[in-house]
């Protein structure tokens, strides 16, 4: 069973609120009070600018919270999962409260989870399309699904596997080049059982991402372990199928000795 947890529509009207008088405004009042009480709400910026609420807006427009919906639906269902998921639709907007490198990667590698319950993250000042929408729909239904089955992501086989799983299941299938490939496979050989952050996010997002978060750079370029991922597990679910591919977890997507 998928619910989805509106915040969109409140968030909307939280953000036409004054926020004049910062933690005293009305605005982060009625944020406040939706927090304490609804799932999602929590990792907004309530005092964020019009861009935020533009996002949104854009979002109400969409529907996106029905995509959401039809979206991770459409996923437990092929991985023949039938416990409750519980997803809410987050706008974040990058500023003094939230950088979106460190955001970014923290959701995608070690980051807490609560059980059975997803956050679809879309960035304030971006293009809301449906399929945009759609794509982080699915990844976080992966996500949700594997911390279910397998626990928090600590090595970088788990985060890798499951960050290529969850975009292969949106459909994504990116070109590697040969001598890039290569590269990856031979640095993942090396960090595989790492339980270091620094080298999950250098091996998915490149050297660049993690010098910005000053860790060590393992010589990978940017992006390119996160599209080795991905094209990995595409081959996983052709051998075995998605539900077969998700109980295998991180040795059945990328195994030792490919």
């Amino acid at each position: 069973m998928i619910t989805i947890v509106p915040t969109l529509v409140p968030m909307a009207a939280v953000y036409r609120l004054a926020r004049t008088g910062g933690p005293r405004s009305p605005r982060f009042a009625a944020y406040v009070q939706h927090a304490q009480s609804s799932w999602g709400f929590a990792a907004y910026n309530p005092m964020a600018g019009d861009h935020a609420r533009d996002t949104v807006d854009a979002l109400v427009a969409l529907d996106a919270e029905r995509i959401v919906a039809e979206e991770a639906t459409r996923v437990a269902g092929v991985l023949a999962w039938r416990d409750p998921i519980t997803l809410a639709v987050v706008v974040a907007s990058p500023g003094m409260w939230t950088d979106r490198l460190a955001t970014e990667t923290l959701h995608r590698t070690h980051g807490e989870r609560r059980a059975g319950h997803g956050l679809v993250t879309l960035w304030a000042r971006e293009e809301m399309t449906a399929a945009l929408v759609r794509r982080e729909a699915a990844a976080e239904t992966v996500r949700t699904i594997w911390h279910a089955q397998h626990g928090v992501a600590h090595t970088v086989a788990t985060v890798v596997a499951r960050e290529g799983l969850a975009y292969a299941m949106a459909g994504e299938l990116p070109t590697l080049e040969a001598e890039v490939a290569d590269a990856v496979a031979g640095a993942f050989a090396v960090v595989r059982e790492s339980d270091a952050m620094g080298d999950a996010v250098a091996l998915l997002f490149g050297d660049d991402a993690a010098s910005a978060q000053e860790w060590p750079t393992i010589g990978i370029a940017e992006r390119a372990g996160e599209r080795w991922a991905v094209r990995r597990a595409h081959a996983a679910l052709a051998a075995i199928g998605a539900a077969a591919a998700m109980r295998a977890g991180a040795r059945g997507i990328i195994p030792e000795r490919p």
